[in-house]
C-alpha cells in the first residue's frame, strides 16, 4: 500500500501544479516554497478525498512534526531562500519547501 500511496500523492501533487498554474508560479526561484507548498497542500487533500484509507491527515501531521523539527535547528534556512544562480537550486528542494509551507497552509485553512 505504501507504493500505491506514493504514486497517488505524487500524481495529486503534480496535477495540483497544473491546476494552480500561474496563480502560484513564482517569477524566480526565491519563492519556490510557495509553488511547492500549494501543490503539496492540495495534493494531500485530493489524495485523502480519493483514498481515505491512506490516512493522509496522519501523514501530514507527521510531516508537520518533521518540518518543525528541521525548522527549530539553529542552522536552518529561511523558507524563502534567495537564489543567486541556477547552481543553488538544489538547496531549495527540502522539507521546509514542501512540508513547512503545506503545514502553514493547513493551519490557515483550519
Amino acid at each position: 500500500m505504501t507504493q500505491q500511496r506514493k504514486l497517488a500523492t505524487t500524481l495529486a501533487h503534480e496535477l495540483a501544479h497544473v491546476w494552480f498554474g500561474d496563480l502560484v508560479t513564482m517569477k524566480w526561484w526565491d519563492d519556490l516554497w510557495l509553488n511547492e507548498s500549494f501543490a503539496s497542500w492540495l495534493g494531500g487533500k485530493t489524495t485523502h478525498e480519493v483514498h481515505p484509507e491512506f490516512h493522509m491527515p496522519i501523514l501530514e501531521l507527521s510531516g508537520t512534526t518533521h518540518a518543525m523539527d528541521s525548522d527549530a535547528r539553529l542552522s536552518t534556512r529561511a523558507i524563502r531562500q534567495p537564489v543567486a544562480a541556477d547552481a543553488n537550486l538544489h538547496q531549495t528542494f527540502d522539507e521546509l519547501t514542501y512540508l513547512k509551507g503545506q503545514s502553514l497552509l493547513g493551519m490557515l485553512e483550519r
